[in-house]
Formats: C-alpha cells, structure tokens, sequence
C-alpha cells in the first residue's frame, strides 16, 4: 500500500512540472454567486430527525430487528436538488467540509463528461444557502477537498478539449476566497495517468490520489 501512494505521488509532482500536462483554462467554466437562484433548488419538505431503519440478525430464536442508528440519529436540515448542465442531468459524488462550509462535486449520471462544484453555506443550520457555484461542460467531478483556501477536485475530462492530455483523468485545484465561501475564478487543471481520477487527500505539500483504468471512456 505503501508503495501504491508514493508512485501515485510522484506521478502527481511530475505532472505539476511538466507544461504539456497541464491546463489554466477555465473558459468553458460557468461560476456563479447568485445565491437567490440556487437556493431556489433547496427543500426544506422532509427536515426533521431521520427515522430508524431496522436490519436483521440470527439470534438464538430466529430473525430479531435490530436499530442502526439507535445512539446517534441524523437530523436533515434540507435536501439540494442538483443543478443541471447544457441539459444534462449531473448528481452529487462527493462532499467535504470545512468549518461551517460544505463542498458539494457533481458528475455525469450517464456516458459523457459533465460536472460541477457548489459552495453551501451551513453556518445556520435552519437556513443552509448555496452560496457558489462552478458548472463543467467538458469535465466530470468525482471528489473535492479543502486545503489552505484551495478547493482540491479529481474527476476525469473530454480530451478533445485540453490539448496535450493523453488520458481523461485530471487532478487540479481552484482558488477560494472570502473565507472559502466563494470561488475566485483562477485554477488550474493537470493531466494523470488513467481513465478517472476517483479520490484524492491533501497531506502537507503532497496530494495522495486513487485512479482507475477500467472507466468509461466516451470520444
């Protein structure tokens, strides 16, 4: 295991260094801070404390239910309806959070590369509001983290779009600003070996990255 994480490592520096490998371009990026209009995909229909679900265990006399969450039970505070892109569809993979700041990545439901992050403020927790947002039409977003007011993704991109990339996979960051709550428009994207770029954490200097090979590669 260890072995797997430095050569994911040194890949991932190599990258950074080599020009043809990456990419600032963020042209086709739509940010928006228009609170109003994305809050509007927020319900509040079902808040309240979670219901229990019950599972099943063998026990000395058959079949008996058992509580899963009977010590800790979540309590929604709203649902967010994902946003669409180029009208297509996109769901939720992946959230991270700082402080009182929740990061949200989308990606593509079906064949394609779309893809998206949002910014939702939970600093009141009876009012959560999505204050940020960045679209993709030509990238999906498989997972985020937050480090030194940089939002970190991973996902996988349309080649045809970013010249000198040999494989879909991407690995890049975008700027934050006003305390995390807002995306500065300035980023930058690298190329990676495989097909999607699945997980990623933040360790210091370094960025530790999964990616697979057997992804769906649409031209």
């Amino acid at each position: 295991m260890k072995k797997m994480l430095f050569m994911a490592t040194a890949a991932v520096m190599a990258m950074v260094s080599c020009k043809k490998a990456d990419s600032d371009m963020l042209d086709s990026a739509r940010f928006s801070n228009d609170a109003a209009a994305h809050n509007k995909r927020l319900s509040f229909k079902n808040i309240g404390v979670l219901g229990y679900q019950s599972a099943n265990k063998t026990g000395g006399r058959g079949m008996q239910p058992v509580p899963v969450a009977n010590q800790y039970p979540i309590e929604l505070i709203a649902e967010l309806f994902p946003p669409t892109v180029n009208g297509q569809e996109i769901q939720a993979s992946h959230v991270d959070a700082n402080g009182s700041v929740a990061y949200v990545a989308y990606n593509q439901r079906l064949d394609g590369y779309v893809g998206g992050i949002e910014i939702v403020d939970v600093s009141n927790a009876l009012n959560p509001s999505v204050v940020s947002q960045v679209l993709f039409p030509d990238r999906d977003i498989s997972s985020v983290t937050y480090h030194n007011n940089r939002l970190y993704f991973v996902g996988a991109c349309h080649m045809p779009n970013y010249p000198g990339f040999t494989t879909p996979a991407i690995f890049g960051y975008l700027d934050l600003t006003n305390n995390g709550t807002q995306f500065a428009g300035t980023g930058r994207t690298f190329n990676m070996p495989g097909r999607v770029a699945t997980d990623l954490t933040i360790d210091g200097n370094r960025a530790y990255i999964t990616s697979g090979n057997d992804g769906v590669f649409v031209t």
